[in-house]
């Protein structure tokens, strides 16, 4: 009889799933589960004598993937409701890193989240403040955090009973917000090295925990960084919540948004409507997006 069940890791071509009963199993792929990744919603069963085998991946409300030069997009995690982003002072923050994946998010039509983890040091880092305050402006959710102590409480709220994908750069402390949020890591850890006997080499694996609260949190310790490469100008200018209200209004349908005669986006950013330093990241993603398919 085919069981529910939700994709935690892939390794290889193994799977490990966990049950409604949060029981993990390893099972083994057909060919239509080829490209199955965590928060993946599939269908399994057991074939005599005694394999585990997911039969049916389930459709996606959305996916989340890489651009590979000269390859496929990879997914990374699907099923997605939201989208962690993880800044700190130290390191200092790249704001076309947190552009890069608030674009995603748009795209993905999922939530962006952006926490400010070791909120601690920021008086160290006023100005700073002026950039989240720009972020707030725009209708993002800011969440501070401290690494000593309990996670935030607005962060536990925000995260409950969704499914939500952890990102940031190397040392933002990803690894000990997880351990905030998730005070029984180690068992979940435990249970998923147990399963697949792989131990130390699922460190870079992305994987799914269940959260005390309810929902999933998905972290992926072995990609650094999402380009938006696979996107085009015009799906990257829409990815800028504030562009939208101008884009279509420009005097030729094929505006490129740079030095084009009748530019509403242009005429905004000279009015002050939007900001100079995310119309200038815009351009920076165009241009890469544009050497990508290039190479």
């Amino acid at each position: 009889m085919p069981q529910p069940a939700i994709v935690i890791a892939r390794f290889g071509q193994q799977v490990l799933i966990a049950d409604q009963q949060q029981h993990y199993h390893v099972c083994k792929t057909r060919q239509n589960a080829a490209s199955l990744v965590a928060g993946d919603q599939v269908s399994w069963q057991i074939v005599p004598p005694d394999t585990k085998v997911i039969i049916e991946a389930l459709p996606r409300k959305n996916v989340l993937a890489r651009p590979h030069l000269k390859k496929p997009l990879q997914p990374v995690a699907a099923n997605l409701d939201q989208l962690a982003i993880v800044v700190c002072c130290e390191p200092a923050p790249s704001t076309t890193t947190i552009d890069r994946y608030l674009v995603m998010a748009e795209t993905l039509a999922i939530k962006p989240i952006l926490i400010f983890n070791k909120s601690d040091l920021l008086a160290q880092h006023p100005n700073w403040l002026a950039i989240f305050q720009l972020y707030q402006q725009l209708g993002y959710a800011w969440v501070f955090n401290t690494t000593d102590g309990p996670p935030s409480a607005a962060l536990i709220k925000l995260l409950k009973q969704q499914s939500t994908l952890l990102v940031g750069q190397s040392g933002v402390g990803k690894s000990s917000l997880i351990r905030q949020l998730i005070p029984n890591i180690e068992v979940q850890i435990g249970a998923i090295n147990q399963n697949t006997h792989l131990g130390r080499h699922t460190t870079t694996v992305t994987r799914l925990y269940y959260l005390p609260n309810g929902g999933y949190l998905i972290d992926s310790p072995g990609i650094r960084q999402f380009d938006v490469n696979h996107l085009n100008a015009t799906q990257i200018a829409y990815g800028f919540k504030e562009f939208r209200p101008f884009l279509g209004q420009c005097k030729f349908r094929n505006c490129l948004h740079e030095q084009d005669l009748g530019c509403a986006l242009l005429a905004a950013l000279n009015q002050g409507n939007i900001s100079s330093r995310r119309y200038a990241i815009f351009k920076t993603l165009v241009q890469q997006s544009r050497e990508f398919r290039l190479v």
